[in-house]
Protein backbone atom coordinates (compact mmCIF):
# COMPACT_ATOMS: atom_id res chain seq x y z
CA UNK A 1 0.00 0.00 0.00
CA UNK A 2 2.81 2.40 0.84
CA UNK A 3 4.39 1.82 -2.57
CA UNK A 4 1.18 3.02 -4.21
CA UNK A 5 1.60 6.32 -2.41
CA UNK A 6 5.36 6.64 -2.97
CA UNK A 7 5.50 5.66 -6.65
CA UNK A 8 3.89 8.83 -8.09
CA UNK A 9 6.28 11.03 -6.11
CA UNK A 10 9.37 9.07 -7.18
CA UNK A 11 8.18 8.79 -10.78
CA UNK A 12 7.43 12.51 -11.02
CA UNK A 13 10.80 13.43 -9.51
CA UNK A 14 12.69 11.17 -11.91
CA UNK A 15 10.71 12.54 -14.85
CA UNK A 16 11.67 16.09 -13.92
CA UNK A 17 15.33 15.06 -13.73
CA UNK A 18 15.36 13.14 -17.02
CA UNK A 19 12.95 15.08 -19.26
CA UNK A 20 15.02 18.02 -20.46
CA UNK A 21 13.82 20.34 -23.25
CA UNK A 22 16.20 18.50 -25.60
CA UNK A 23 14.65 15.13 -24.75
CA UNK A 24 11.16 16.57 -25.21
CA UNK A 25 12.13 18.00 -28.61
CA UNK A 26 13.63 14.65 -29.65
CA UNK A 27 10.44 12.80 -28.65
CA UNK A 28 8.32 15.30 -30.59
CA UNK A 29 10.51 14.86 -33.71
CA UNK A 30 10.24 11.06 -33.44
CA UNK A 31 6.46 11.23 -33.05
CA UNK A 32 6.17 13.54 -36.06
CA UNK A 33 8.33 11.21 -38.16
CA UNK A 34 6.17 8.25 -37.14
CA UNK A 35 3.02 10.17 -38.03
CA UNK A 36 4.47 11.17 -41.41
CA UNK A 37 5.41 7.56 -42.20
CA UNK A 38 1.94 6.37 -41.24
CA UNK A 39 0.35 9.03 -43.43
CA UNK A 40 2.47 7.82 -46.35
CA UNK A 41 1.37 4.21 -45.86
CA UNK A 42 -2.24 4.82 -44.83
CA UNK A 43 -3.24 8.09 -46.52
CA UNK A 44 -6.99 7.63 -46.02
CA UNK A 45 -6.90 6.94 -42.30
CA UNK A 46 -5.06 4.98 -39.71
CA UNK A 47 -4.25 1.28 -39.70
CA UNK A 48 -7.38 0.31 -37.83
CA UNK A 49 -9.78 2.06 -40.17
CA UNK A 50 -8.09 0.93 -43.35
CA UNK A 51 -7.12 -2.63 -42.44
CA UNK A 52 -8.69 -3.94 -39.27
CA UNK A 53 -12.19 -2.70 -39.91
CA UNK A 54 -12.10 -3.94 -43.49
CA UNK A 55 -10.94 -7.34 -42.28
CA UNK A 56 -13.63 -7.44 -39.62
CA UNK A 57 -16.30 -6.44 -42.10
CA UNK A 58 -15.34 -9.18 -44.54
CA UNK A 59 -14.90 -11.81 -41.84
CA UNK A 60 -11.28 -12.42 -42.75
CA UNK A 61 -9.87 -11.73 -39.30
CA UNK A 62 -7.35 -14.38 -38.35
CA UNK A 63 -7.23 -15.94 -41.82
CA UNK A 64 -3.97 -15.99 -43.70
Amino acid sequence: MALCLVYPVVSGTLRLMVMTPEVTAMLVREAQALEASNQAVYPNGNFHRSSCWAACATGSVGRH
